[in-house]
């Protein structure tokens, strides 16, 4: 493998081009690839990569079943005209307290996706069972031929964080309050946090910015460009449809926002200066060695540190994009390594915001 299972970067110790030069080290990616993706998808070194996936290429990498502690409900937030589906995730051996609150967004490229999905379902009850956070999976508006386009998606997720909000106010809750996605909604996650840190920097809507962001193999930037030359070594032994060319980018794009340029500033939440990210929260954000869109979540990752927000980058060695919706098994132990990382950030930010929390109680 080029990354070690348990590599994590702290920016600032530790630089994205060692991630970067690390994976391209100049060897066959296929002897590098997961083995669960090389059964499944049938390659073979130095072959052509086949132009189609097998008909059983998503099927779960193993069983998962609901963790015991885990209860699961739907329920419909804001009003019959904006009415947004969520599904809450909540931790019964709590005994009712609850001392964070997750806003999770699945991927999708904005067309797709639901919270059904795997990176939806079970990462949401993973994490709860692992932290006892109670996950908000929002099942937000998809673009779907012009309908639905920018900010439609966005506005849903800001909907739910003020409901989210709410609540932690109503029952006077000292919380820690947390806002993540994957892919496609990684980007509107991080979409949403500079909004409100850009409201909060100019006295706009009085809603909290985030105490931390989690981000797994989001896109945020321009994708029409080249942002790590020679990424695409590891790429170009996957079949077509795995692949997030800048063509495939720019129709993604186009069908979300309606144009191919020119693109309104939070549909691209990484194509800005570090002193617009300013005040952006601590963020945990995970990148697939073998994944078009990994070096958004690296320069993204760089963006961040710049800007003065502590960042841990985990390069996922081996393993697509979407890796999350294999489902959490030790068939695909990047899934288990994934949700540990995630669960470790949120009980650091849970356990940071107490010692901040008691320290303001000392003062007092």
């Amino acid at each position: 493998m080029a990354i070690n299972d348990n590599e994590v970067t702290h920016m600032g110790s530790v630089e994205v081009g060692q991630l970067i030069n690390t994976s391209l080290r100049g060897d066959d990616p296929y002897c590098r690839l997961d083995v669960f993706f090389r059964n499944r998808l049938s390659l073979r070194p130095n072959a052509t990569p086949p132009a189609r996936l097998p008909d059983d290429f998503m099927e779960p990498a193993g069983v998962w079943r609901l963790p015991w502690n885990v209860t699961v409900e739907e329920r419909t937030i804001g009003d019959a005209q904006n009415a947004v589906s969520v599904r809450i995730y909540r931790d019964k051996s709590c005994g009712g307290k609850n001392n964070a609150w997750l806003l999770w967004a699945h991927g999708g490229g904005f067309t797709e996706g639901s919270i059904d999905t795997a990176e939806a379902h079970a990462t949401c009850a993973e994490l709860t069972a692992r932290t006892g956070t109670t996950c908000i999976s929002v099942d937000y508006r998809l673009t779907h031929d012009g309908r639905n386009l920018y900010p439609a998606a966005l506005d849903d997720l800001l909907d739910v964080w003020a409901w989210i909000v709410e609540q932690t106010q109503r029952n006077a809750q000292q919380t820690t309050l947390m806002i993540g996605g994957a892919s496609a909604g990684g980007n509107l996650a991080a979409a949403l946090c500079r909004k409100l840190v850009d409201s909060s920097r100019e006295g706009g809507v009085l809603l909290p910015v985030p105490h931390a962001f989690l981000g797994a193999y989001g896109v945020f930037h321009d994708m029409q460009r080249e942002l790590v030359k020679g990424w695409d070594g590891n790429t170009s032994i996957l079949p077509t449809p795995l692949r997030f060319t800048p063509q495939v980018c720019k129709d993604m794009y186009a069908r979300y926002v309606g144009r191919a340029t020119d693109f309104p500033a939070y549909s691209v939440p990484g194509e800005c200066d570090a002193r617009q990210l300013h005040g952006f929260p601590p963020s945990a954000l995970i990148c697939c060695e073998f994944d078009d869109l990994a070096p958004s979540s690296m320069v993204f990752a760089e963006q961040l540190r710049q800007a003065g927000t502590p960042v841990q980058l985990r390069m996922a060695a081996g393993v697509l994009h979407g890796f999350l919706n294999w489902y959490p098994s030790e068939r695909l132990p990047q899934t288990l390594a994934a949700i540990r990382f995630l669960a470790a950030f949120i009980e650091e930010q849970i356990q940071k915001q107490a010692r901040e929390r008691r320290d303001e109680s000392f003062i007092d």
